[in-house]
């Protein structure tokens, strides 16, 4: 019976974790290879299969690839030492798959045409190859002395290589066909509807021309003329067809002004019936006349009469006159104070405004609007004053709107003034101020419960 001899083994990812021993061999049976270690590396050396061959120099690549179970391609990068190359790094790019332990070589764009689909009924497709037999771009060549076919285009319609003219110079064809009949058809008789031919003389036999005329005129002419050469001269003178007066009068203008009822007009006349000056002239020695009354007068001259004096209407300076004139020195109701012989002026009563204030927390007393300011006092108040001239003498005067005494706070303008007021609802509780301009001083104690 004969000695059988077998080596450690394992399966390839046995061994990429496995550093076998300098010079130990052991049998990769994933692969089916022996695998030599040299102490240090994990995974080994693993040994190409029997049937592995390398094919002579010379060969082509195609040749060279045929029957290789191992080989390694080198893309780009160092390649193992030891191992057979084969460098496509020019021509193709690589990617790694550790998922399925393998690598996807991928084909470089060497076209740098980019894709597309060359060639047309009038084009061919010219191609670049390089050294390896690469395309590396197309371009496209219009085809020259062949008959074109297609739809036609521009000034030509239809297909080709029997296209028809559609248009020239922008004119259309039925234009162009037409015109070209209407030439050929001239002739120099009275024919209507026909273009005209001069004779054999140069001449031509018409009954109404409208054309411009160069030269002398035999015979009459009628109608209008759509131009004229030359200028006319004289009262009348032109440029062309335009003609114009000539300017004889620099006074421009309207004379009397609109709405002017005190002159008239006056005019400088020449034989020919032409105004060669004009102006106005002021109307003296009458009255005016109209309805013409303006201003701070109205109704119609010659008897106007006064509607306002320095914009007071005249109904009101008349009541004001009348007033004026009703005034005595009696105490008279709804009249007008006189003074007697004496200076003097009999009064009844003299009563000074009250301005009276809302109900507030916060009253306002503004002395403009009267010496006698007034509020009525819910509770405590703050109090502003201002308003007052230089040596005005105000009175403030506090209602009592409750039962019970109100503090007061006055502002630092007043000095003097009391803080709280009576206790009896609805009385009058006051003070007497007098006033520097600025500030106020109080000029007796606060008169409460009054009223």
């Amino acid at each position: 019976m004969s000695v059988a001899i077998q080596f450690r083994r394992g399966t390839t990812s046995n061994h990429s974790a496995f550093a076998g021993l300098l010079g130990e061999i052991t049998i990769d049976t994933t692969k089916k290879v022996v695998v030599v270690h040299d102490g240090s590396t994990l995974g080994g050396n693993p040994l190409a299969p029997q049937h592995h061959v390398h094919p002579s120099p010379g060969y082509t690549l195609a040749q060279e690839i045929i029957g290789l179970d191992y080989q390694t391609v080198q893309i780009s990068g160092t390649a193992k030492p030891g191992e057979p190359i084969l460098n496509f790094s020019s021509y193709f790019s690589a990617t790694d798959d550790p998922t399925n332990s393998r690598t996807t070589v991928t084909m470089a764009n060497n076209n740098v045409s980019g894709t597309g689909i060359y060639g047309s009924a009038t084009q061919v497709p010219q191609i670049h190859l390089d050294a390896s037999g690469l395309i590396t771009s197309v371009s496209q060549v219009t085809i020259s002395g062949v008959a074109p076919a297609g739809t036609a285009s521009g000034d030509l319609s239809g297909t080709y290589p029997g296209p028809t003219v559609a248009s020239v110079g922008g004119q259309s064809n039925t234009n162009i066909a037409n015109a070209v009949t209407l030439a050929n058809a001239a002739t120099n008789l009275n024919t209507p509807g026909a273009l005209v031919l001069r004779d054999p003389s140069g001449n031509f036999t018409a009954n109404v021309i409208t054309a411009g005329l160069i030269g002398n005129v035999t015979g009459n002419c009628s109608g209008t003329a759509a131009s004229i050469t030359g200028n006319l001269s004289g009262d009348v003178t032109s440029v062309g067809m335009f003609t114009t007066l000539p300017t004889i009068n620099s006074n421009l203008g309207t004379y009397p002004s609109p709405n002017d009822g005190g002159h008239i007009p006056h005019f400088t006349v020449n034989a020919k019936g032409q105004v060669t000056a004009a102006g106005s002239t002021a109307i003296t020695g009458f009255l005016a006349n109209g309805s013409g009354a303006a201003g701070d007068l109205g109704g119609t001259f010659p008897a106007p009469t006064v509607v306002q004096v320095d914009g007071v209407a005249a109904a009101a300076i008349a009541s004001g006159a009348s007033a004026a004139n009703a005034a005595v020195a009696t105490n008279t109701a709804s009249t007008i104070v006189l003074r007697d012989g004496s200076g003097s002026a009999t009064f009844t009563n003299v009563f000074q405004h009250i301005n009276v204030v809302g109900s507030t927390n916060t009253p306002s007393f503004n002395m403009t609007l009267g010496a006698i300011q007034q509020a009525t006092c819910n509770g405590s108040i703050t109090v502003s004053m201002s308003g007052a001239a230089a040596g005005q003498v105000s009175i403030i005067d506090f209602i009592n709107g409750g039962s019970s005494a109100n503090s007061i706070s006055w502002p630092g303008n007043v000095f003097g003034g009391s803080i709280t007021t009576g206790i009896v609802n609805g009385k009058h509780n006051y003070q007497m101020f007098w006033c520097d301009g600025t500030n106020f001083y109080n000029i007796n104690t606060m008169q409460t419960d009054r009223g």
